[in-house]
């Protein structure tokens, strides 16, 4: 049987479909997924654009609004719209079992799909039924930029010695988002590395491994039991097999020439034989065991760079930290970042200087923190070579003076990911600095934020006393901006955008939680970004009360501000009927008049759970792309609404850049019995429903043909009738390159279309 993963590519989950992945105790083996926070951090920028939320941003809005509901309130219920305009995908892929994105050559987002091949084992019993799906083999498809097919891997599992299965599979197994090309060999082929982790007849022992292939290399005949029966294939060999994951991704490339060093991770410690009933019955000598274990095991990141003439990857530095040092909550906070920086590489290496906890003798006995203590950071340059220790920083903390604080956490890394490490012009880093206090009722409101130097000195304070914190979206030309939530008992929920690295001053915008101030006050949710408008910004605020207009649809706003935060406007959505639950994208990327369709209105995309019976809680998770209620538009006006289909249920969507030769475009991904299926609309929207352009050279004509030579004012570009940009130039460009066809031609507001012959 194909088995059909329930995670795949970046990119927004609906709110209903949410899962939070599992974390393992300080002192235990973290999960098995090859792929981590680091990795999706050195791997940002081949996510979809900000036109989709992160996962990580959608449970912190909706975590943040949960507790806003809970402390001022109810909020009202979302309360329902014309026949959205007809728009075709310009390239449908699937059904797969995954699909997602990784880094091509020159730093060009590629794409690959996937199909793993599994085996059902069923187990039966009085006390047990479960079923074990046992991955047979597995397939990665390469795309590149254009969806063009570049080459295939395909291999069966070659199980080792005592190993049973890879978990899930989903857990197990996934592709390194990277293409590289002479780093493990040196041939003319591109690499791929693929990540498995592997359960063994030993409970608890996991393998993890890496095997890379060449793209197009050597291929092998095989008999093996595949899905159920034997079958002859036909398989890559794999070039090299690793112990590990890679962990990290270090792009130290000088625009001239790639390099990248890979961080596998792992760990270390001694083997866990301790016997738990001695440790209830408070046995001191194996308690003392306990602690020596704890203390003693942790987490090894090892960094390499390119492999020598055998395939031996060179070491240049190896890191470890023992569970109990982990800076952060000890989960959540990377011990280890890299960082790129005019094109060298750095390792930033963080750890709790004492162990975080007095010694504690079983899992039974509380923890306690130990105070003082210290953060201490390193900062290294890694080459080809080794590893050289730049400097080391040292921040002395203690718990907050407050009975209700259990303990008190610090880390870099945990305010904006590798941007907490700030290189500065005379070859110094200054670091931005995180705390929280974890509160005796499971809260952790006191978040507080500064920029340290590589002295150790204070150099700012950010904020102090948040309850949250959310990067805003950059605005070219003006300084970054972070948003700090903070509960009032005067003024309620207020937010303050404060400019980085300035920290909190009497100049910063603030922004009250509450619209007015009347006994019913209209509320802001935590749905919130910064948009560029012009030569300035403006804010954006999804409101947390939607109105009902007089033919019964819930009507959703969003609020606009200033960026000294005076109020502009109100916009209403209008979404339909039996809206149960609804989330708009507020990002730049959307709210770009010219990005989604080619007029001068503005666009929403939001995600809705909607009902679909009224007698009944049965719902269905939909996307509209609509533009605002206005005096042309009185009910607004639907650009494309998506649905359930035969595809299968919506899974996520997001605007996507690097597609159609660097433009945007629409990602659908549809979850169907038989895997995910995605469809990419072109951007702007009205691509696909155009007049066609005039060959005659009229007074008014924005765009002309003469059958040879289009001509326009300003930029002009042509797209294929699959979307894909075949040409771009100014005022006047030639399609004598085109082959026979129908095109598009986009030039300033006017969308036309035109015939090859």
């Amino acid at each position: 049987m194909k088995f059909n993963i329930t995670q795949i590519c970046s990119g927004v989950l609906l709110s209903a479909m949410l899962t939070a992945s599992s974390v393992a105790s300080a002192h235990h083996q973290r999960g098995l997924s090859p792929q981590n926070l680091n990795i999706a951090q050195r791997m940002s920028h081949l996510a979809p654009q900000s036109g989709s939320f992160s996962l990580d941003r959608i449970k912190m809005i909706e975590k943040a609004n949960a507790q806003m509901q809970a402390r001022l309130g109810s909020f009202a219920g979302a309360q329902s719209r014309a026949a959205a305009e007809e728009f075709s995908p310009v390239l449908s892929i699937g059904p797969v079992s995954m699909y997602g994105e990784m880094e091509g050559p020159q730093g060009q987002t590629w794409y690959y799909t996937s199909e793993l091949y599994v085996t059902e084992d069923p187990h039966y019993n009085s006390s047990e039924w479960y079923t074990n799906y046992i991955l047979d083999a597995y397939e990665y498809v390469i795309y590149d930029q254009n969806f063009e097919f570049v080459g295939k891997i395909q291999d069966v599992m070659r199980y080792q010695e005592g190993e049973t299965q890879v978990p899930g599979p989903q857990g197990g197994i996934s592709i390194l988002p990277l293409l590289t090309k002479n780093y493990f060999n040196s041939d003319d082929l591109y690499e791929v590395a693929i990540g498995i982790a592997v359960n063994t007849e030993t409970p608890g022992l996991n393998n993890m491994r890496t095997v890379v292939y060449s793209l197009g290399g050597e291929k092998e005949t095989v008999t093996q039991r595949v899905a159920g029966k034997e079958q002859t294939l036909e398989v890559d060999v794999p070039i090299h097999m690793y112990g590990g994951f890679v962990n990290d991704v270090l792009d130290a490339s000088d625009g001239e020439q790639e390099n990248f060093y890979l961080t596998f991770t792992g760990s270390f410690g001694p083997a866990f034989d301790i016997d738990f009933d001695k440790l209830m019955e408070g046995d001191k000598e194996e308690g003392e065991r306990y602690w020596n274990y704890l203390t003693n095991s942790g987490e090894k990141f090892s960094t390499f760079g390119r492999a020598d003439e055998n395939g031996d990857l060179r070491l240049v530095n190896e890191f470890k930290v023992s569970y109990q040092q982990i800076q952060g909550d000890m989960e959540d906070v990377p011990p280890m970042m890299s960082i790129g920086h005019n094109g060298e590489g750095y390792l930033m290496l963080a750890r709790y200087k004492e162990p975080f906890f007095n010694p504690y003798y079983s899992p039974f006995e509380d923890m306690t923190m130990r105070t003082p203590n210290s953060l201490v950071v390193d900062l290294v340059k890694v080459t080809d070579d080794g590893s050289e220790l730049v400097s080391t920083t040292e921040i002395p903390f203690s718990k907050t003076d407050n009975e209700a604080v259990l303990c008190t956490y610090i880390g870099v890394g945990d305010f904006r990911g590798y941007g907490d490490v700030i290189f500065n012009e005379d070859g110094t880093v200054n670091y931005y600095v995180s705390t929280y206090d974890y509160m005796a009722n499971d809260s952790d409101a006191n978040h507080c934020y500064y920029m340290y130097g590589q002295d150790g000195q204070l150099l700012s304070t950010l904020f102090e006393g948040a309850e949250r914190a959310m990067a805003l979206s950059p605005v070219e030309g003006f300084k970054e901006q972070e948003l700090f939530l903070v509960y009032d008992d005067f003024e309620g929920y207020v937010y303050y955008m404060v400019d980085l690295p300035d920290g909190y001053n009497d100049k910063c915008t603030k922004i009250n939680y509450l619209l007015d101030t009347s006994d019913d006050p209209e509320q802001l949710s935590f749905n919130v970004d910064r948009v560029a408008v012009g030569d300035s910004y403006k804010y954006v605020f999804e409101m947390t009360m939607p109105v009902v207009d007089d033919y019964d649809n819930d009507v959703m706003r969003v609020a606009w501000f200033n960026a000294d935060g005076s109020f502009d406007r109100i916009d209403y959505i209008n979404m339909g009927k039996s809206v149960y639950y609804a989330m708009p994208y507020l990002s730049g990327t959307v709210l770009n008049p010219h990005i989604i369709h080619s007029d001068d209105e503005y666009e929403y995309m939001i995600l809705i759970k909607r009902g679909i019976n009224d007698s009944s809680s049965a719902s269905q998770e939909e996307l509209i792309v609509s533009q605002p209620m206005s005096a042309k538009n009185p009910q607004g006006r639907d650009l494309l609404y998506i649905t359930p289909s035969e595809k299968g249920a919506l899974q996520n969507v997001g605007i996507y850049s690097g597609f159609n030769g660097g433009d945007y475009s629409i990602m659908i991904c549809y979850n169907g019995e038989n895997g995910y299926s995605i469809d990419f609309y072109a951007l702007p929207l009205d691509l696909s429903a155009i007049e066609d352009i005039t060959t005659l050279p009229t007074e008014n004509a924005a765009i002309v043909y003469d059958g040879q030579t289009i001509t326009a004012q300003g930029q002009i570009r042509v797209f294929s009738a699959s979307g894909l940009m075949m040409l771009k130039g100014v005022d006047s460009l030639s399609t004598s390159t085109l082959s026979e066809g129908v095109y598009v031609v986009v030039a300033g507001n006017s969308v036309k279309k035109f015939v090859v012959r």
